[in-house]
């Protein structure tokens, strides 16, 4: 007995009677095979026609209960309006969408990279991770032989490889060698790149257990994460912000969430915070170390705060950098400082 795309579209409303987290993994595996079906019996174009049926009925059935139960999504839609449509669009060829053999697909070394130490490691990492949710088409173009060249996508082809699958989804655009490697330069050189401040938000939103714990800390301590870069000198910069998420990040997972958390407030809780910079990798990074070498410290918060109410930031920061020793690092060379001060404070209150 054979099924219909039709009999899937059913198949895939029925997976949403099941819990949401059911459904979804079921449906992947009935869009994967949906999409070999239609590959087989019917044109590219029907095929994009029920696979965009299949994604709807899907969104219609799971999706939206899940938003209804009180989900924070933000959706927004495409919005094309004050762009001047291009003088001279010349867009080539539609490309097809197609599920192809990793076996005929290949790679032209003249315009392509050879995967490096680097890319090794990236293949790993995609293979340990594979998620068909988190693969993007491979850019492919026809060639000689019934092959097809690989513009973009050797790296996440070759671990859909190392994980046993032997076809993997590609988007076949019909150009010649010369414009394969003008592709190629354009899709590797003309993206826009993620900032490590995208990527802390995205993976904040999926759940992910080092987000988490970085926006427990930082939201503890009042600050910020930035969305995209905002120099220290913009006047309208949000008060108490940082870009520093990978120095936060480090510095939670070497020192502890509780002498970071200090840290940044003893930032935003005193005169410090006053300075916009303040709240990058040299300040948070040096008291961190400090107060993780008194532990004490963490019983006396308050007074801790106060202590860097009181400090010359200035003097500290100029005596920082004309007394830094060769092979010592701005942060350490500031951390010096700050041991000296509060041994002299700690004297005092002795006296």
């Amino acid at each position: 007995m054979s099924a219909t795309p039709e009999d899937l579209v059913e198949i895939l409303k029925g997976l949403a009677s099941t819990d949401p987290k059911t459904a979804d993994d079921l449906a992947r595996d009935m869009i994967a095979a949906g999409l070999n079906f239609i590959r087989l019996q019917k044109s590219a174009r029907a095929c994009a026609e029920i696979c965009d049926q299949l994604a709807q009925d899907f969104i219609d059935e799971v999706a939206r209960p899940q938003e209804s139960e009180g989900s924070a999504m933000t959706l927004r839609s495409i919005d094309a309006s004050g762009y001047a449509p291009p003088s001279n669009l010349r867009a080539g060829p539609a490309p097809v969408l197609e599920w192809l053999k990793i076996a005929h697909l290949v790679v032209d070394d003249g315009y392509q990279r050879r995967i490096s130490k680097a890319g090794r490691s990236a293949i790993r990492a995609i293979a340990d991770a594979f998620d068909w949710s988190q693969f993007s088409p491979v850019v492919v173009a026809p060639v000689e032989g019934g092959r097809y060249a690989i513009i973009d996508g050797q790296h996440r082809t070759t671990a859909a490889a190392v994980c046993g699958f032997d076809t993997v989804p590609c988007e076949i655009v019909m150009v010649d060698r010369q414009r394969q490697a003008a592709a190629f330069s354009a899709i590797n050189g003309r993206v826009q790149r993620i900032t490590t401040m995208q990527i802390f938000h995205a993976a904040r939103e999926a759940e992910e257990p080092w987000a988490l714990r970085v926006a427990a800390v930082t939201d503890s301590a009042g600050v910020t994460v930035l969305r995209y870069a905002i120099g220290a000198s913009v006047p309208d910069r949000p008060k108490h912000s940082t870009m520093a998420v990978v120095v936060i990040r480090k510095l939670i997972e070497k020192y502890g969430a509780d002498v970071v958390t200090l840290a940044l407030r003893c930032i935003t809780g005193s005169q410090l915070g006053d300075d916009p910079g303040a709240l990058g990798q040299l300040w948070i990074g040096a008291i961190s170390v400090v107060l993780f070498e008194r532990p004490e410290l963490l019983a006396r918060q308050d007074g801790v705060i106060a202590f860097f109410d009181n400090i010359d930031s200035g003097a500290l920061l100029k005596a920082a950098h004309q007394g830094r020793g060769h092979g010592v690092s701005a942060t350490e060379s500031l951390a010096i400082r700050l041991r000296a001060e509060i041994d002299a404070e700690h004297a005092l209150e002795a006296a």
